[in-house]
């Protein structure tokens, strides 16, 4: 026992419209999916730029500029620069990475001399 009625207009233009867009839906998200958009100025810098000139100075045998890899340890950037048997490297986190240019100053390391001052008598 089936039912068979007229379509009206109506239901035509509903059902086309839904179709539709169902079908731009479909085509854009596929667009998005597959051709994703990078714009250089939220690239990941590393992509831009893989190295980085860090200055170092201070107690070390050879200060000057050196370009490393950004993301490299502050260790190997202070290995490249050669510090002195006096450098105080403790106020440094020597497994920090770098990711933008630093100036580092290595500091000599204070030293406390006791003195034998003799009181006047």
């Amino acid at each position: 026992m089936s039912v068979d009625y007229p379509v009206t207009w109506h239901e035509k233009i509903a059902v086309a419209l839904v179709l539709s867009g169902t079908l731009i839906m479909a085509f854009f998200s596929y667009q998005t999916a597959s051709y994703p958009l990078v714009i250089a100025s939220e690239a990941p810098l590393y992509l831009l730029e893989p190295e980085v000139v860090c200055t170092v100075s201070g107690a070390v045998k050879k200060p000057g500029r050196y370009k490393v890899k950004r993301g490299e340890s502050l260790n190997l950037l202070l290995l490249q620069a050669e510090p002195l048997p006096e450098a105080d490297l403790s106020r440094y986190d020597l497994e920090k990475s770098i990711t933008k240019p630093v100036r580092i100053k290595v500091p000599v390391k204070k030293v406390f001399a006791r003195t034998s001052k003799k009181r006047p008598s």
